[in-house]
C-alpha cells in the first residue's frame, strides 16, 4: 500500500463508519416487539458492568455466517484497496471497532428509549387553550386556526 498519511488516515475513517453503519443495523433485531422492561435493564446494567453474557450478544463482525454478512475481503472491495498484507489488518481492526461502536449505539439507544420514551411535543392554540397535536392545523372558518 502507498498511500500517504492522509489517505491512510482517511481509509480508517471509512472503514470505521462501514463498521458502524453495519453495527448499527445488526443492534436493530436484538429487540423486537414481545420484548420485557426487565429484559431491556437486563441489558444496560449488563453492558454497564462489563457482563460476558450481555456482551457476547454482539456478533462477530466479520463472520460471513450468513450469505449477506461481509467477510475481510468484501471490506478490502468497499475500501478500493488490495489484501497486501502491509496494513490492512488495520483496516479490519477499525471495522470491527466501528461494528461494536455501531451496534452497543444502538442497542443502548433502543433499550433506553423502551424504558423512557420522549414525551409527545405539543403546542398551544393561537389563544393559549388547550394543546394540540404537532402538524395539526384546522381549516381557516372552523374555530381557532393553528399555527405551527
Amino acid at each position: 500500500m502507498n498511500e500517504t498519511r492522509e489517505e491512510w488516515e482517511a481509509l480508517l475513517a471509512q472503514a470505521t463508519k462501514l463498521g458502524e453503519e453495519a453495527g448499527a443495523a445488526a443492534g436493530t433485531w436484538v429487540f423486537d416487539g414481545n420484548t420485557d422492561a426487565e429484559t431491556y435493564r437486563s441489558v444496560l446494567q449488563g453492558y454497564e458492568d462489563g457482563d460476558p453474557a450481555i456482551l457476547d450478544m454482539q456478533p462477530a463482525p466479520l463472520s460471513g455466517e450468513w450469505a449477506s454478512d461481509p467477510i475481510p475481503q468484501s471490506i478490502y472491495d468497499a475500501l478500493g484497496v488490495e489484501n497486501s498484507g502491509d496494513n490492512t489488518s488495520d483496516l479490519l481492526d477499525a471495522y470491527e471497532q466501528g461494528f461494536a461502536d455501531g451496534f452497543w449505539t444502538e442497542v443502548i439507544r433502543a433499550a433506553r428509549y423502551q424504558l423512557d420514551p420522549p414525551k409527545p411535543e405539543t403546542h398551544w392554540h393561537n389563544d393559549g387553550s388547550g394543546p394540540y397535536a404537532h402538524g395539526h392545523v384546522r381549516a381557516e372558518g372552523h374555530g381557532t386556526p393553528y399555527r405551527n
